[in-house]
This record gives structure tokens, C-alpha cells and sequence, in this order.
């Protein structure tokens, strides 16, 4: 057999062998690749609740610029994450069970007036204390801090009931 017979041959086994064994590996990312800080937006600090007839309106203004303080043109959407906690389970150290989020679609912003975004929640059930965060997109892997959070116990007292005025501390009995 002849050298130039089997050279070619080869070199292009072991040319393929290695394509094939490095693609194996992958990109060599075992998690998501982090978001450049130029398009991540700011997070939502006006998270608010009103009480309505039919439960909760939930308003928020869009975030305008991103954490580098670029302006932004639009928000793809938001997630909207709820605790639901019945109120013999409420702990004020216990960190508070949100469940998955509910997307809510963003749009575009105006520059100079902002946009304020609102969702309607209905589905509360006497004697649970319901607590609510969300976050702003502006693509699937750019995603804003978690704004403020908001709880509300619910039904909320009447304002009607009359409530005992806790005594100031000179009424107060000693101890």
C-alpha cells in the first residue's frame, strides 16, 4: 500500500473525529448567559393596590430607563407574582410563597409621559392576606429587580366598624 493512499484518508478521520468529539461539548454554558446591564430595565418602585367592588386594581408605572440609565422604548411584559397566605398561617419572618408568575403584556412607552400599567385581581377569598410583586421584560432573558411588594388582607375592615383606640402610654396600666 502506498503512503499517499492512506494519508488522505487519514487526516480526514481524524479531521471529523474531532468535530465530532468537540461539538459534544456544547457551547461549554451550563446556565443562562446574564443579561447585558444596557437593556435590563429598572425595577418598579410604585407598585400599588386600590380596593374596587369587584376586588383589587393593581397599578404600576412602567420602568422608563434601563439600570444603566438608558431610556427605553418599550417593555415586553411584566410578571405579576402573587402570595396567598390564610391568615392563621401569617408569619412576619417567614418569607412569603409566591407562585408562578402571570405574564401580563407590556407595549411601547412614551418618552415623555410614561405609562402606567394596571391589572385587576378578583379571585380573593375571605381570611387570606395576599401579597403581590412584578417585575418588567424587555426580552425573555432581560428582566428587571423585583419592585416593591404590597400585601392586603382581605376582606379589608369596614370602614364603618368601629375600631378601640389604643390607650397612649400614660393610660396604659403598669406592668
Amino acid at each position: 500500500m502506498n503512503r499517499n493512499d492512506w494519508l488522505p484518508k487519514t487526516v480526514l478521520t481524524v479531521i471529523l473525529g474531532l468535530v465530532f468529539v468537540l461539538n459534544l461539548g456544547g457551547c461549554g454554558y451550563k446556565t443562562p448567559p446574564l443579561p447585558p446591564e444596557a437593556v435590563v430595565p429598572q425595577a418598579i418602585t410604585d407598585l400599588r393596590a386600590t380596593i374596587t367592588d369587584a376586588g383589587l386594581l393593581l397599578e404600576w408605572s412602567y420602568p422608563r430607563r434601563t439600570i444603566r440609565g438608558r431610556n427605553l422604548a418599550r417593555i415586553d411584559n411584566f410578571e405579576l407574582y402573587r402570595a396567598e397566605v390564610p391568615l392563621d398561617q401569617v408569619c412576619a419572618d417567614c418569607p412569603l410563597p409566591f407562585g408562578r408568575p402571570l405574564i401580563i403584556a407590556g407595549g411601547e412607552l412614551d418618552p415623555k409621559e410614561g405609562r402606567t400599567g394596571h391589572y385587576d385581581y378578583t379571585n380573593l377569598r375571605p381570611g387570606h392576606t395576599y401579597s403581590f410583586k412584578i417585575l418588567a421584560r424587555t426580552s425573555w432573558w432581560a428582566a428587571g429587580h423585583d419592585s416593591n411588594i404590597i400585601s392586603i388582607t382581605w376582606p379589608p375592615p369596614d370602614k364603618n366598624e368601629s375600631e378601640q383606640p389604643t390607650p397612649a402610654p400614660s393610660e396604659q396600666e403598669p406592668k
